[in-house]
């Protein structure tokens, strides 16, 4: 199988870190491209043969990768000469995907997915294109799939559209598998939007599914996600995914434990949220755990309501945990009922089964599709029939005082505990089982130790020796930068001010450009944020005055301002960068430039710069008094 990623676009939400320097793709996560990220879970799943769909700044991207051999895969570009849209491109690639059905995904995208299995799906359905789906924590803003049991699309509903009807929370992730023919059936010269042109109209002839499931993958093309994303990379969240490991699930009742005790429910009118179960829920999507519900309604069994019903009454408990940021990654339901002789039952359902609970189909068919560890998963609910569910799946369980509270006595079974509510039963679950970072804490230790190795001590030297200079000819040094860069200046300065002058007689004179909070606002108000630094310098520098500018990736441009004005003046300035230097290392007399594509770690050293100067200089300066 080969593969396409489109990564042609301008990736103008990710400006603030590309600098429009370098394509969204080649964005660093934890040090490494997205694209890089894509192609080794590609490679480890034996997908070697991948196309990259390149235009703005392409040629950066070639560069970046070359032909690949460095991933161990074969690497070829298809380059738009106008941008083709997310499968313009396609109409020119017959040729690469060799009459076989494709990979194809978006390249803003971090993912860990056991590909073999959506190919399995893709191929027992004899399907035209099969779309990665899974549900979200913002479905009302999102454009939400419509799937039916065998997870035929059958439609979508646009997150522009007035909902009047409850809607299951399933979204399209941006990956894909295609049948060859869509190269063929897409014209050549057109702009194209693979859903909205392409797959949601031929998703009413036929052939278009969702493959849903719980493995990661999420949008990196904005500075926060790319954030979110690194830090679910380093908690090895992204990893522990991919359903070729074994998963640890939280198994959920129904009613009583989402939501309101009401007895037999049979319309989505009666259903309605327990207080703390979005909150719960929302924590257990957070965790390393998977959200399935596993519930007997035997409504349909009693002739209620039918199947159809039941599936509203579902989307509409979907919906109100999708408001408020909450969604369950799996539900089962069994329909039947043992026991028959009821005039309004509905026969074909009065039948004795093995998944109405305390049976355990639905927790082996769970376990079986999404390859659940039994052993390290619990079971939440509020009769002793999901205790004995439970304790017959080998899970460990918790009986809550909500819905039934375990008086429904059909089972002497006793949890392994009793909690108020949700809440509280799946904080003892998560926040009381110590998790193992070690495995972390050692990387990002063993990684700043390369970075210290690799500092310039001879640019640290000469830094000291300029500051010390400007200490003797009693001239101010101008600090200043953002966010935790402004933190650190605010540090150093005070660490010199104070903590070596108080043993000399002449003093350090740091003025620290980001400490004054309503200057700093009043110019960023009145004037522009890209000047608060400059307009402090302009009339108050000095010749022999010294600029000290900090900023992480080098490309502040209030930082930049006010470093051009200072040199435009004559004045020297010392740089505090990480990343690649960006702007201010080559403008600084001297760099201290942290080597390293994290900004947590580049913070770290700039104050280990601080330290280990006023430590060295301090010393010194005792012994040498002024």
């Amino acid at each position: 199988m080969r593969a396409v990623i489109m990564a042609g676009g301008k990736g103008t939400r990710l400006l603030a870190v590309t600098n429009d320097e370098i394509p969204k793709p080649l964005a660093k996560v934890n040090g490494k491209p997205i694209l890089q990220w894509q192609i080794e879970c590609l490679e480890r799943n034996g997908i070697r043969d991948i196309c990259i769909v390149i235009g703005h700044l392409g040629d950066k991207i070639r560069e970046a990768l070359g032909d690949g051999d460095e991933l161990g895969v074969i690497l070829q570009y298809f380059e738009e000469e106008t941008p083709l849209g997310t499968a313009g491109a396609l109409a020119y690639l017959s040729a690469f995907v060799d009459d076989e059905a494709f990979i194809l995904a978006y390249g803003d995208c971090i993912f860990d997915i056991d590909i073999a299995r959506m190919v399995k799906y893709h191929r027992e359905r004899n399907a035209l294109a099969t779309l990665f789906a899974h549900p979200n924590s913002h479905p009302y803003d999102s454009d939400l799939l419509i799937l039916d049991n065998n997870g035929k699309v059958n439609g979508y509903v646009s997150k522009a559209a007035t909902r009047d009807t409850w809607c299951d929370n399933m979204v399209n992730a941006g990956f894909y598998i295609l049948s060859p023919e869509v190269c063929i059936e897409i014209q050549k010269g057109q702009r194209v939007d693979l859903e909205k042109d392409y797959l949601f109209p031929k998703a009413a002839q036929g052939g278009v599914y969702g493959y849903v499931s719980t493995e990661y993958i999420k949008d990196a093309g904005t500075p926060d996600r790319i954030l979110s994303v690194a830090k679910d990379l380093e908690k090895g969240v992204v990893a522990a995914r991919n359903l070729n490991k074994k998963q640890s699930c939280i198994f959920l009742d129904r009613d009583g434990t989402i939501n309101t005790y009401n007895g037999f429910i049979s319309d989505p009118e009666s259903i309605e949220l327990l207080p703390m179960a979005a909150q719960a829920i929302k924590k257990i999507n957070t965790s390393g755990y998977l959200t399935v519900v596993a519930t007997n309604q035997s409504v349909v069994a009693r002739g209620m309501c039918d199947i159809g019903t039941v599936d509203e009454i579902h989307r509409k408990m979907k919906t109100l945990l999708g408001d408020e940021g909450a969604y369950i990654d799996a539900l089962f339901f069994c329909p039947h009922h043992p026991d028959k002789g009821y005039p309004e039952e509905n026969p074909a359902y009065k039948i004795p089964c093995e998944c109405r609970k305390p049976g355990i189909r639905m927790i082996n068919d769970a376990a079986d599709s999404m390859n659940i560890d039994l052993a390290a998963s619990w079971m939440i609910g509020d009769t002793t029939r999901d205790i004995q569910t439970a304790k017959n799946a080998g899970m460990r369980s918790i009986l809550l005082r909500t819905g039934e509270a375990g008086n429904d006595a059909a089972f002497a079974v006793e949890p392994d505990m009793v909690c108020d509510d949700i809440l509280q039963a799946v904080a003892h679950i998560i926040d009381e089982e110590k998790m193992d970072y070690r495995d972390s804490i050692k990387a990002y230790l063993q990684k700043e130790i390369e970075v210290i190795q690799a500092l310039d001590i001879d640019a640290i030297n000469d830094a000291m020796n300029l500051l010390v200079q400007t200490f003797e000819q009693e001239k101010n040094i101008y600090i200043f930068g953002n966010g935790g860069s402004a933190a650190t200046a605010s540090h150093i300065a005070n660490d010199f001010n104070k903590g070596i002058s108080e043993y000399t007689v002449k003093k350090f004179r740091f003025i620290c450009l980001n400490d004054n909070v309503p200057t700093v606002m009043a110019i960023a108000n009145d004037i522009g944020y890209e000047e608060i630094f400059r307009f402090q310098l302009n009339g108050r520098l000095s010749p022999g005055d010294l600029v000290v500018a900090i900023s992480g990736s080098g490309n502040s441009p209030n930082v930049i301002n006010a470093v051009e004005y200072a040199k435009s003046h004559g004045n020297k300035v010392i740089g505090f960068t990480g990343y690649g230097g960006g702007k201010l290392k080559p403008l600084s007399n001297i760099s201290l430039h942290a080597p390293v594509d994290s900004m947590q770690i580049t913070e770290d050293i700039h104050m280990m710069f601080d330290h280990l100067m006023m430590t060295v200089l301090g010393t010194a300066m005792k012994d040498k008094p002024t």
